[in-house]
């Protein structure tokens, strides 16, 4: 499960950054014009969301772990 979660928050951090290469860099802006323009624009939604559920797993993970340890 953490290689998932270290996985999933690489993925989303890669994704985040091709989305914002592409929507606010000129040379992004000339690679995808118009319509094409939302594939980076969903690219980084979907690395967002990628990004915030494996840090999530991580937390979920370290809390537990903190949790389940004798007093």
């Amino acid at each position: 499960m953490r290689r998932l979660a270290f996985g999933m928050l690489f993925l989303g951090v890669a994704l985040m950054v091709y989305g914002w290469w592409g929507i606010f860099t000129p040379s992004g802006q000339r690679a995808y014009d118009e319509m094409a323009g939302l594939i980076p624009l969903y690219g980084g939604i979907l690395g967002a969301f990628l990004a915030v559920v494996g840090a999530l797993i991580l937390l979920m993970r370290r809390w537990r772990a903190r949790r389940s340890r004798p007093a």
